[in-house]
């Protein structure tokens, strides 16, 4: 924070939302930041759910539904800061899990651009490669970088957000709750078979990780044909001469 008046709108709201979402019995002061507390105790376990809310998070619920700048309709006189903003490059959650092998313990979540708009992907500890698509991104867009891929279809949706948004949060919500099905039934197998065959573990974590980051980007793809198919609709019903016969 910068402990000025610019914190009122930038800094204070998005602490205290976060604080709310972990804390809910937590009775504060929007406007006097100064006073929220460095440390609080959860009231509950925070799960990997939460910490996906937590940063995908824009006043969409909850007291500040008031302050939500893109649920209906982009206002760009909104002052308040959310904590999901169209700006971001990325986000990460670390999970660590000391009860599991090494390679498969610790996972960096990584979600590419705006996170309310984008999807997590698991990235394991032992993987030993990495996608090419997500290391190819330049400042100009392009067609092969996963980066590009998810940005393209956020600053897509973000022209007709509440019609679009659902689309896309649909998708990606399904797209997660499968993955840690598959996770579920990976890491089973890799903890039997690392203990017999290392070097064949490792490559099923790298099969499995490397399949899931591009699978990830395959449907940014078609998630953006579908918004685009959708968006293209909606302006056409909207143009000029929309009554007039089809080849006229």
């Amino acid at each position: 924070m910068r402990n000025d008046e610019r914190d009122l709108t930038y800094n204070y709201p998005r602490v205290w939302q976060i604080q709310k979402m972990l804390t809910p019995s937590l009775k504060q002061n929007i406007t006097q930041g100064t006073t929220f507390p460095v440390f609080a105790t959860p009231e509950k376990k925070v799960t990997l759910a939460d910490m996906k809310a937590i940063l995908r998070n824009h006043y969409e619920a909850g007291e500040l539904m008031s302050h939500d700048p893109y649920s209906k309709g982009l206002n760009s006189k909104e002052e308040y800061r959310p904590v999901s903003v169209f700006r971001a490059q990325n986000t990460h959650i670390l999970q660590v899990r000391p009860d599991l092998p090494q390679a498969i313990a610790q996972i960096n979540w990584f979600a590419l651009g705006m996170s309310d708009l984008s999807v997590y992907v698991p990235f394991y500890q032992g993987l030993s490669k990495f996608p090419t698509s997500y290391t190819a991104a330049t400042d100009e867009a392009d067609d092969v970088s996963a980066y590009w891929k998810f940005r393209k279809l956020q600053t897509l949706v973000m022209t007709d957000y509440p019609t679009l948004a659902p689309i896309v949060k649909k998708a990606f919500a399904e797209f997660e709750a499968e993955t840690e099905k598959k996770q579920a039934r990976f890491e089973a197998k890799y903890v039997k078979l690392v203990k017999t065959d290392p070097k064949a573990a490792a490559k099923l974590l790298d099969d499995f990780n490397l399949g899931i980051a591009e699978d990830a980007v395959a449907l940014a793809g078609r998630l953006t044909n579908k918004v685009y198919t959708q968006r293209t609709k909606d302006i056409q019903a909207t143009v000029p001469f929309k009554n007039r016969k089809k080849n006229d």
